[in-house]
């Protein structure tokens, strides 16, 4: 609890800018205790899939103890903005997440 109340703190007080935000390198420091997970369309590893590609998103998933996963149809906006392009590329995305 100690370590999540100092990221809390450092990051509304030292790192504050419009948004509460945390560098990795503080997050580091701090991680021990806690479990660390990227959020699903909004988080690292699905960014970097869909920018970088697989193996780019297989490392960027390594540093988290998790991957928040939701249900397939609440990333439809996604396909509706052709932010995901298909089938095959959710499949994709789903291997990470599960392996």
């Amino acid at each position: 609890m100690k370590n999540l109340f100092k990221l809390v703190s450092l990051s509304n007080v030292e790192y504050f800018h419009r948004i509460p935000r945390i560098p990795r390198s503080v997050l580091n420091r701090y991680r021990d205790g806690l479990l660390l997970g990227s959020a699903c369309a909004n988080g690292e590893v699905f960014t970097a899939m869909m920018q970088k590609g697989y193996q780019a998103a297989k490392e960027k998933a390594r540093y988290y103890d998790y991957l928040e996963v939701q249900p397939k149809p609440n990333y439809a906006p996604l396909l509706e903005q052709q932010l995901v392009a298909d089938e095959a590329t959710w499949k994709i995305l789903f291997k990470i997440w599960l392996s």
